[in-house]
């Protein structure tokens, strides 16, 4: 199934992370949104498998991703070439997809934004 969203895309990111069972592999270049990881947190303190891929630049120094790993969750820092990838995948199952960055800015302000969720149900 494919459900395209062009608004709220923070919401459908939130509510589809907040179902998480089992995992959440996220790879996002760009990541300063502190509900977003705060969200991550509360998985994997649950005991969902998280584990996060994000570029290792100034932009991403904003938030403490320790805190992501002191609640039982995995972060990985790409230094070496630009990242730009966008995606999530949840419980094997379900794929996030598009492309806003997840950060304050992209959920903020309107800049035509796009998420794809596509889904095995």
């Amino acid at each position: 199934m494919l459900e395209p969203h062009f608004t709220n895309i923070k919401g459908v990111i939130l509510s589809r992370l907040a179902q998480a069972e089992k995992s959440i592999y996220a790879c996002i270049a760009w990541f300063t949104d502190a509900a977003l990881l705060n969200e991550l947190c509360r998985r994997a303190e649950s005991g969902v498998f998280v584990a996060l891929m994000i570029y290792d630049d100034e932009i991403n120094g904003r938030l403490d991703f320790s805190k992501l790993e002191k609640s039982g969750g995995k972060v990985f820092k790409v230094a070496e070439e630009l990242m730009h990838n966008k995606f999530c995948v949840i419980d094997a199952d379900v794929v996030l997809t598009g492309s806003p960055n997840w950060t304050y800015a992209a959920n903020k302000y309107d800049r035509d934004e796009n998420l794809v969720v596509v889904s095995g149900q």
